[in-house]
């Protein structure tokens, strides 16, 4: 998500491939989540979802087996809207940056009930806890920053991330955000 940081473990030789090239040219890759069906064809190219986010890498920490581990800032929320021929291992598209929701303050009532259900499931997390997200619970962090980060944060399916990832306005995210927080919190 955009305004949040993602770690990865790469280890399939292409995303390894293409860490060194987002690392050669600009460092801006995009994070795309596959479309539903994509078992069979894993190894191929399977089908991605439409709406991904555009990161910058960050850091990248080589291991001795040739594996790694980079770290990516999400930067915006982008449309595909083509895919190049390409001999690369990973994929190369066009995507065209989608505005951002603006800040809403009639969501306050909203966050904050969001606020009280994200402690609740961090209560309830092995080795997490409210301490862990403090900053979070400040009210001065921007709504679609604590939007952002919690959907992040939280054990949600990959569908659940996209829906609230393909919303335009933060509305409709709090909402799914506040749908899943309640399911997690009745999870036993």
């Amino acid at each position: 998500f955009p305004e949040t940081l993602l770690p990865l473990h790469v280890f399939e030789p292409r995303y390894l491939a293409l860490v060194d090239h987002v690392l050669e040219h600009g460092r801006l890759m995009g994070v795309a989540s596959l479309a539903a069906g994509w078992e069979p064809s894993y190894y191929e190219r399977p089908a991605i979802q439409p709406v991904l986010t555009v990161g910058r890498l960050l850091r990248r920490e080589d291991a001795e087996d040739g594996r790694c581990n980079i770290l990516v800032r999400g930067l915006a929320r982008a449309r595909v809207s083509d895919e190049a021929a390409s001999e690369q291992l990973f994929r190369l598209v066009s995507a065209e940056v989608l505005p951002e929701p603006e800040d809403d303050d009639g969501l306050d009532l909203q966050l904050a009930t969001i606020r009280q259900l994200f402690g609740s499931v961090l209560a309830r997390m092995p080795g997490a806890g409210a301490g862990t997200a403090a900053g979070l619970f400040n009210p001065e962090v921007p709504p679609r920053v604590l939007l952002n980060t919690i959907a992040t944060a939280l054990p949600l399916s990959p569908g659940c991330k996209q829906a609230v990832l393909e919303a335009d306005t933060l509305a409709e995210r709090a909402e799914l955000l506040a749908q899943e927080l309640v399911e997690l919190t009745l999870v036993d």
